[in-house]
């Protein structure tokens, strides 16, 4: 390793050092650019830097400070019933907490649960993420099972010459499912189900808006 080059641990990126006009300031470069900078460019990027160096730091402590200040309203909130927020006008502000639930599902559990009636309740969506080198692209059909359609899209990418051994890294794929809640419900509600132990978990988050009363 020369020794103007140095390695970002982290990220394993590694790059050497550009001397520039300004005294001790160096440029973090890749190897094989050629570099093309005007004194005013770099006397530019050296002084953003220099106060994003500064300020960050600040902008730490205050997130920290913020999510301490937002815990310690939402508890407030929480330990008065029926309180939801604060209107001050000499400060032109309006704070509104209010709670946000999100579902978790156990599809085998569901599954179990709903029987017969899974087609009208449980429907999949399946996504594909495809990253492919230009000029190509990639057009189809999405079709109902995983291993049906990736391999309808490998074969695809194949024929578009890219090799077999990339595709892994080139296509992402996630499958999730939609539950038509309102159709389960009245099933539920109608005791034609009943859900096994642990197929519905309830995840609530606190929320804080602050919204200006005036512009």
């Amino acid at each position: 390793m020369e020794k103007n080059e140095i390695i970002e641990k982290k990220r394993k990126e590694r790059f050497y050092l550009l001397p520039t006009a300004l005294p001790t300031v160096q440029l973090k470069m890749e190897p094989g650019s050629k570099p093309n900078f005007s004194l005013r460019t770099v006397e530019l990027f050296h002084s953003l830097s220099q106060t994003y160096n500064r300020k960050q730091p600040i902008i730490d402590r205050m997130c920290k400070r913020q999510k301490e200040r937002k815990e310690e309203i939402v508890n407030i909130v929480k330990t008065n019933d029926g309180l939801r927020g604060i209107v001050s006008e000499k400060d032109n502000f309006s704070l509104t907490v209010f709670p946000s639930e999100h579902i978790i599902w156990n599809e085998d559990k569901l599954r179990k649960s709903v029987g017969k009636w899974r087609s009208m309740v449980i429907n999949r969506t399946f996504t594909v993420n495809i990253t492919l080198p230009t000029p190509y692209t990639l057009k189809g059909t999405p079709i109902a099972q995983k291993e049906a359609i990736e391999k309808a899209i490998k074969k695809a990418i194949w024929n578009l010459g890219i090799p077999e051994e990339d595709t892994d890294r080139l296509i992402k794929t996630e499958v999730s499912i939609n539950i038509d809640e309102q159709f389960l419900n009245g099933l539920i509600t109608d005791k034609t189900v009943k859900l096994l132990p642990g197929t519905k978990k309830s995840e609530v988050t606190w929320k804080v808006r602050v919204d200006p009363l005036r512009s």
